[in-house]
């Protein structure tokens, strides 16, 4: 289906502990990009009364298993289609994704189209830009950010980062910055309510983000709680930047 404006559905917002993992589908005109996709894609999808076959692309931000649930449903459904997946990834994840799965599909080159993006340069797919960057995470090879913009507004994505001022003092990474996001008109960004000190962002650092940008931020990858001290994400939603 055809939409003339960027929106954004949370397919799940959850952790890998709690709740349905964090993943989302980006829609504008005919491009249907799924950032991450869950465990049990069809039936997942048939419950938004989203069909497989509207997916157009899927984009893994990394390797981390409550990220990567549903990439061998993806990998068999075009393995039995014969029609190849439309992956977008970094170099480096494509190369440890094609070590993870290739045992289970022995032909992984040829199921797949990759894409590549890479921080530092746009990826253009027909009226849609995206953006990358490396987040500050405890994996070696990386996890992405993202920033997609078309239609004249931009959504931003944290990935799995550990968003932190003192950390960032240290680093002096410009891409680890709140203004990183400055374009973004609507922020999906992770939080941690429970350890100031775990590999992901604790709550008040997200509270610090969002007085730094103009773009409203929305939590995730967390449990859903009713008081919590942030904005969160709904799962099942579907945003519309302002």
């Amino acid at each position: 289906m055809f939409r003339k404006d960027l929106e954004v559905r949370a397919v799940g917002t959850g952790n890998g502990f709690y709740g349905k993992v964090a993943s989302f589908i980006v829609r504008f005109h005919k491009k249907v990009i799924w950032i991450d996709p869950c465990g049990y894609p069809a039936h997942t999808l048939a419950d938004l009364s989203i069909h497989w076959d509207d997916i157009t692309h899927v984009l893994i931000t990394h390797n981390h298993e409550d990220h990567i649930q549903g990439f061998s449903a993806c990998l068999k459904r075009a393995e039995y289609t014969k029609i190849p997946l439309n992956l977008i990834t970094a170099p480096s994840i494509y190369e440890l994704l094609k070590k993870q799965f290739t045992p289970l599909c022995p032909d992984f080159n040829r199921l797949i189209n990759f894409t590549s993006i890479t921080p530092g340069h746009m990826l253009e797919l027909d009226s849609i830009q995206l953006n990358c960057r490396w987040n500050h995470h405890f994996l070696p090879y990386g996890t992405l950010g993202l920033k997609i913009s078309a239609g004249g507004k931009t959504i931003g994505f944290s990935g799995d980062t550990k968003f932190d001022e003192t950390i960032n003092g240290i680093l002096k990474q410009d891409e680890l910055l709140p203004q990183w996001f400055a374009p973004c008109d609507l922020i999906f960004h992770e939080v941690d309510f429970d350890n100031p000190d775990s590999v992901h962002t604790h709550w008040k650092q997200v509270k610090k983000l969002q007085q730094a940008v103009s773009g409203q931020v929305l939590g995730y990858h967390t449990p859903y709680l009713a008081n919590a001290p942030v904005p969160l994400a709904l799962e099942g939603k579907t945003y519309c930047p302002k």
